[in-house]
């Protein structure tokens, strides 16, 4: 059996380490959320709906730069300039874009309602057509628009779809000469509102960096420049425990960058635990016995004096066997998880070197609750008494954290 591992530490809120940038926030939900060990205190993107300082979109070589339309003799190309937006922000930039682009003679008018969150576009002068179908189209990227040209020439447009923002990013500093080496980084991740459902749509485009120097703020620079690139795996499919992660190359930078990409309809985007942390796992030895794996419903029986109990969440829960460790194996491993294990969450991962070997995923793994977001509420002790001296057993009870 692989080896497991715990990891105990968060070096992203380590002390020494800050927060160099942030997509916006909440300020009741802010970005330091990420490091609290409740899922449950998350950091709240500050949307578009909440006015001209909200939301976060990006216009950059990953998101598309161009806007197209047809004023009755062609194709015109408006250019929007590069950076990151606020959603007034990005209405702003793509009409000077739609004004400025050669050979255009309508006057356009492009606004983010607060109220519906979606772009629109007014036109004076003649009837125009938006062309849609270019992938480099900041419209279809960012705004909402359908990939789809107009049917006919006309004086408005409402985007297809509601957008509160695009990205959610968070840079984080260890300080100059320090450096942050992972093994694991991972999140849980919570949008709320809207109609969309797909996990691909919400979930499944998040990254982390990593770099000797910070690149800013853009999605992009980190995306072409960064030493290191970290695609987490999706959501898993099932909804009790939706921790999404990748283990590292365990080098050292500077500078830890995480990106999350929704391109969705939802008026919330939360980050409910944003970790990475050292592995603390056995050189050797393995864990024998698994025991009392199951999805635990903490929900109370229902009796004749119980007829309407309060209806909780369920949780894994796990036992694990530490059989017969040389004693200075046991000693490294458990000491360190008695000592931090329980008032502090941590994640768990009972096949850690498959993980590590790629033999196993992390998403198939936190859909069979063998790696999520935990704690230690029970622990055995042993002593050197016996035949067998240099060997120590003992026993880890773990109970899952549920996320946001």
């Amino acid at each position: 059996m692989a080896r497991c591992a715990l990891f105990l530490t968060d070096l992203f809120g380590a002390s020494g380490t800050s927060i160099t940038h942030f997509s916006g926030q909440n300020v009741n939900l802010p970005a330091s959320n990420v490091s609290h060990p409740l899922p449950g205190k998350v950091w709240e993107q500050f949307e578009g709906q909440h006015g001209g300082l909200g939301g976060s979109f990006e216009v950059s070589t990953k998101t598309g730069i161009g806007v197209y339309f047809n004023e009755g003799a062609g194709v015109r190309t408006g250019t929007v300039a590069t950076g990151t937006y606020t959603a007034a922000g990005l209405a702003a930039a793509i009409q000077v874009a739609m004004n400025n682009a050669p050979s255009a003679s309508n006057a356009y008018a492009v606004e983010y309602s607060t109220s519906s969150r979606k772009f629109t576009i007014v036109v004076t002068g003649s009837g125009t057509k938006l062309i849609n179908t270019n992938p480099n189209n900041v419209l279809t990227a960012e705004c909402g628009w359908s990939s789809i040209d107009s049917p006919a020439f006309v004086s408005s447009f409402a985007a297809d779809s509601e957008r509160s923002s695009t990205i959610t990013a968070i840079v984080f500093n260890a300080g100059s000469g320090n450096t942050l080496a992972p093994d694991f980084v991972w999140t849980m991740l919570n949008s709320t509102g809207g109609t969309d459902t797909a996990a691909a749509t919400l979930y499944n485009d998040v990254t982390m960096y990593a770099n000797a120097t910070y690149l800013g703020p853009q999605w992009s620079a980190w995306d072409s420049g960064a030493s290191e690139t970290i695609d987490l795996s999706d959501r898993p499919s099932e909804s009790e425990n939706t921790i999404q992660g990748k283990p590292t190359t365990g080098t050292g930078y500077q500078f830890w960058a995480f990106f999350w990409r929704h391109a969705d309809d939802k008026e919330s985007h939360q980050i409910g635990v944003l970790r990475g942390a050292a592995a603390l796992t056995s050189s050797a030895h393995t864990v024998r016995e698994v025991n009392s794996h199951h999805l635990a419903n903490r929900t109370a029986p229902r009796t004749l004096e119980d007829q309407h109990p309060v209806s909780l969440l369920s949780d894994w829960r796990m036992s694990i066997e530490l059989e017969r460790w040389t004693a200075s194996e046991f000693r490294a491993f458990k000491v360190e998880a008695d000592r931090y294990g329980g008032a502090d969450g941590m994640c768990f991962s009972l096949l850690w070197t498959d993980i590590v070997a790629g033999s196993l995923t992390v998403n198939a793994q936190a859909d069979k609750g063998q790696l999520f977001y935990g704690s230690i509420v029970g622990s055995s002790t042993d002593s050197y008494a016996g035949s067998e001296s240099d060997y120590m057993t003992g026993a880890l009870d773990l109970a899952q954290l549920r996320g946001p």
